[in-house]
């Protein structure tokens, strides 16, 4: 189910349901598209479940949907957040792709967002929309580590793939930066092959400032939030 998931929605036509309503959001492949091992947005887009011709991608999930004895799709329940953005744009326009791609169709159970780690807990629910997929580091492993191993604290999707964690204990002791690409690219494709949940893609957060303002230092970046600058003046 999730594998044909991945392949047959259209994750831009989605984001360009949310964006009005929501912060902008660009499609990237289980990684930020800020961290410096993030697959480039031009091959993304090209490959099956990113790309925009949905045809061959909706043609497998189809098959996959019926050899997993679903061929006309099945009835579920979509759990969203009680605020608009969530429960009355983006988790209705999700299912919409869904029914119109696979025949997959529910109603959306609306629940408060505080109660969202007892949902996740207990795993009482179909299909839910959340954000809890994020780090703020943008190196992959401390954050595959925790949201992907078996058995890991923040694994919500009860992902369990010995090979995705023999490889998560490559990248714990690779330095070398060539390497380590090449070990996150093995990842991207296993996740994509086997993906634990559907990701919609991730939100970016760019800084901006006047060009009176001096100090600020932005060299590699290595993690999603920015933090501080300890010294910066106004020059003017």
């Amino acid at each position: 189910m999730r594998k044909a998931i991945h392949l047959a929605v259209d994750r831009q036509a989605l984001i360009d349901a949310f964006t009005p309503v929501w912060e902008p959001a660009f499609v990237t492949r289980w990684l930020p598209m800020a961290s410096p091992y993030s697959t480039p947005p031009d091959q993304i887009m090209e490959m099956p479940g990113y790309r925009s011709d949905k045809e061959a991608d909706i043609e497998t999930a189809r098959q996959l949907m019926a050899d997993a004895g679903y061929p006309d799709g099945f009835e579920t329940t979509f759990t969203a957040w009680t605020d608009a953005a969530s429960s009355e744009v983006a988790v209705p326009a999700f299912a919409e792709l869904l029914r119109t791609s696979l025949g997959i169709e529910g109603t959306v159970n609306v629940i408060e967002r505080p109660l969202t780690a007892d949902v996740l807990r207990t795993g009482e629910f179909d299909l839910f929309k959340s954000d809890t997929y994020a780090s703020d580091v943008l190196d992959p492993y401390p954050f595959w580590n925790q949201y992907l191993r078996t058995g890991a604290s923040q694994n919500w999707s009860q992902y369990s793939n010995p090979d995705f964690d023999a490889l998560l204990d490559q990248l714990a002791g690779e330095l070398d930066p060539t390497a380590r690409q090449d070990l996150v690219n093995q990842a991207l494709d296993m996740l994509d092959e086997n993906p634990p949940f559907f990701l919609i893609g991730f939100c970016a957060h760019s800084p901006m400032w006047n060009d009176y303002v001096m100090g600020v230092s932005i060299p590699d970046r290595t993690f999603s939030k920015w933090g501080r600058f300890e010294t910066v003046w106004l020059d003017r």
